[in-house]
């Protein structure tokens, strides 16, 4: 069984430290809510959080050369994938991350770019931001944010899911789109398709890492522990394997709290 939160940011005002143990304990209890929900029900979990870095941040290449885990207690691991981290905390959990980004196209629309730490695409058309993340074989992701899908850009959004075939393009559901805010049409189309993942989308200021790991995915499939990026990007890409969105989204009063926050900063 497969957890994850597929949209992590990391920031300099973060407690590393705080950020695994939180992500461990949230994944763990997506699981537990879901126990039975497949075969692998009684097995322990592979717990797995996609960075999705911004454009010039540089926190996984750190971490996997080894730095920035003086002030945590979690042990770096052999992982021969080049796009994967494996941490094991003090209790013997083990964590994967796997690089990514999340690129502002020039028609202002979030894609993430999971499975790839591809870094110059910042501003530039949608499709050729998109077509490059397929190139570098990563994951495009189309990502639900605040006031960016309405109007024309709703409209681009919804013409790039037609021009791809099903696991060539997801969209991502974020929960700072309040719980009682309507589902967005393409996304009632995608979520229809099992082409749709979800992630905890943390803000920039501290306490958000909290956040980490309390809406996700979850997923019953084969898993390489040789090779974490390879084993994923077969999952996301097989148009019959259903990925189910596990967690809660904020309340109207909590999506506002974060972003005022966020404001203030």
């Amino acid at each position: 069984m497969l957890i994850a939160d597929t949209h992590v940011h990391l920031y300099d005002c973060y407690d590393l430290s705080e950020v695994f143990d939180m992500a461990c304990n949230n994944l763990e209890e997506l699981y537990q809510r879901n126990h039975g929900y497949s075969e692998s029900a009684g097995t322990d979990p592979v717990m797995m959080l996609f960075l999705t870095e911004r454009h010039g941040t540089f926190f996984f290449r750190k971490l996997k050369e080894g730095q920035l885990l003086e002030s945590t207690d979690y042990q770096l691991e052999s992982c021969p994938d080049e796009s994967s981290i494996l941490l094991r905390s003090p209790k013997g959990k083990a964590l994967y991350l796997i690089a990514g980004r999340q690129i502002v196209t020039q028609e202002n629309i979030e894609v993430l770019a999971l499975t790839t730490d591809i870094n110059d695409l910042e501003g530039k058309p949608i499709h050729n931001v998109i077509n490059a993340i397929r190139d570098a074989n990563g994951i495009p992701v189309l990502s639900w944010s605040l006031g960016k899908w309405f109007f024309k850009r709703g409209r681009i959004v919804k013409n790039i899911l037609k021009q791809y075939e099903l696991g060539e393009v997801i969209v991502g559901d974020i929960p700072l789109r309040p719980n009682i805010w309507p589902e967005p049409r393409v996304m009632r189309w995608a979520s229809h398709k099992g082409f749709m993942v979800a992630g905890s989308d943390p803000l920039p200021f501290e306490g958000e890492e909290r956040q980490i790991g309390t809406y996700g995915i979850i997923v019953s499939s084969t898993f390489n522990i040789q090779s974490p990026t390879t084993s994923v990007r077969q999952i996301f890409r097989n148009p019959q394997k259903r990925v189910r969105i596990e967690g809660s989204r904020n309340s109207i009063w909590h999506a506002f709290q974060r972003v005022h926050a966020m404001a203030r900063k």
